[in-house]
């Protein structure tokens, strides 16, 4: 068996803790809308209990919008590729963290395509198209030769 990691690979594997690195990104970007709404709010002359509960509410919807949101990043991105004889598998950071499913696809339905620029192939995995993008894989090269090595 021959696996490789990506950049996206949890640094631990605390579920939480990861779950939370990447919802950053979704917890400034509505926090932020909060901010724009309630300044104008307040320029506008309405403040006080109600515009206190109207953030009190948004926040606690942007906390759990941005949970969501980083729960379908984890499925999304792919942080090992296992080669196994004649058959491939790729973990995404959700299964790494929360439900280990290691399926098994066969190699020949792969089909792997690398673009012109030569910075991204893409695989045929599960009913899906999984694009392999050099910036994340430090062994970018030797995953394509393994994807496209005669069995």
């Amino acid at each position: 068996m021959t696996k490789f990691q990506s950049k996206h690979f949890p640094t631990n594997r605390r579920g939480l803790l990861t779950l939370q690195e990447y919802a950053v990104q979704y917890y400034a970007g509505l926090n932020l809308l909060i901010m724009f709404y309630a300044l104008a709010q307040i320029s506008g002359g309405n403040s006080g209990q109600g515009l206190l509960w109207t953030v009190v509410i948004a926040e606690i919807i942007a906390l759990g919008l941005g949970n969501m949101l980083a729960l379908a990043r984890t499925r999304r991105s792919y942080a090992q590729v296992f080669f196994l004889n004649d058959h491939f598998s790729l973990i995404s950071v959700h299964e790494i963290l929360f439900s280990p499913q290691n399926q098994a696809f066969p190699l020949i339905y792969a089909n792997p395509v690398m673009d012109a620029e030569r910075d991204k192939f893409t695989v045929h995995f599960n009913d899906q198209i999984i694009p392999f993008y050099r910036k994340d894989w430090e062994e970018f090269d030797t995953i394509f030769a393994w994807f496209t090595a005669p069995r």
